[in-house]
């Protein structure tokens, strides 16, 4: 198992006690909406900025493909 911060430790205690559920479910959530994001994400075609989806998470906002860091990744990658 990877080593987890203490702030974040404390973050999901502190989530935990405000819904009255265990920090294992607090942990679970999250990393079912990372997993979430990751799959979305890794349905693009390479080479075809096109085909990544722009995924919006409400309170933590927006995730896309960067239209220069794509082209500098592609550079870079030939």
């Amino acid at each position: 198992m990877r080593i987890i911060q203490r702030e974040l430790l404390r973050k999901w205690e502190e989530i935990a006690n405000k819904y009255e559920v265990s920090p294992e479910v607090v942990r679970n959530i999250e990393t079912s909406i990372w997993k979430f994001v990751r799959n979305e994400m890794s349905k693009g075609v390479k080479g075809k900025l096109d085909t990544f989806k722009t995924i919006y998470l409400r309170y933590l906002g927006t995730f896309y493909v960067h239209k220069g860091k794509f082209k500098h990744m592609n550079k870079n990658g030939e």
